[in-house]
């Protein structure tokens, strides 16, 4: 988990996001976080997402409830005996997984 330090480094980034790129995660060499960008493209999505995120949640259910609120379509549950998680579609098609953490 980002401490308070990755916390402003985060809030810093999102000062550099424009209509082109938006700046989600700041690197942090205290934290050893990545520097992760979403960058606006022109082509819509053909057929398989070009970045796949895995978001692990404690609070799993609670999540799922906010997500759909935002808009994010449930896919499909899947459920084993080691693991549990829902595969969503953002409002643009892109796909991704909560992870029950």
């Amino acid at each position: 988990m980002p401490g308070r330090s990755a916390s402003r480094r985060c809030s810093a980034a999102a000062e550099d996001s424009t209509a082109e790129h938006v700046v989600l995660l700041a690197d942090g060499k205290d934290t050893g976080w990545p520097l992760v960008v979403f960058n606006v493209v022109p082509e819509p999505k053909t057929v398989k997402n070009r970045l796949h995120l895995d978001l692990i949640s404690d609070t799993f259910d609670a999540e799922t409830g906010r997500l759909l609120s935002l808009g994010a379509q449930r896919l499909r549950d899947v459920q084993t005996d080691k693991a549990r998680w829902t595969t969503f579609a953002d409002i643009e098609g892109n796909e991704f997984d909560l992870i029950a953490g």
